[in-house]
């Protein structure tokens, strides 16, 4: 993706979005040739190490710029963010550990 490494957030949130949306509704596609078709989960973004870290940059950047409803349509890095984070906490700290590693005000931020 370093094409798009200059961009804003909003422009790497868009770019983001579009590319796991492609990623995604192709393995959604897929999976509905299954006799019994397999749901399709987050964590199978098949991101690199590097552009995950991208997405996670971002995502803490948006939201530390304030997060606003334009936010809204670019949906996808933030699902794949939270489902990272759900991946890495242990027992019943999800919420403490994603604060932990969102900027402050995330979770206090009026739609």
């Amino acid at each position: 993706m370093s094409e798009v490494v200059s961009s804003t957030a909003d422009e790497m949130l868009e770019h983001l979005h579009a590319r796991l949306d492609t990623h995604f509704s192709g393995m959604r596609d897929e999976r509905a040739l299954l006799e019994v078709a397999a749901p399709v989960f987050a964590l199978e973004h098949e991101l690199s190490a590097e552009d995950l870290d991208l997405l996670i940059a971002t995502v803490r950047t948006a939201v530390s710029e304030g997060l606003g409803s334009r936010h809204r349509q670019w949906w996808l890095p933030f699902v794949v963010y939270a489902a990272e984070a759900g991946y890495d906490y242990v027992g019943d700290e999800y919420w403490r550990s994603f604060e932990q590693r969102t900027p402050a005000g995330a979770l206090n931020t009026a739609p």
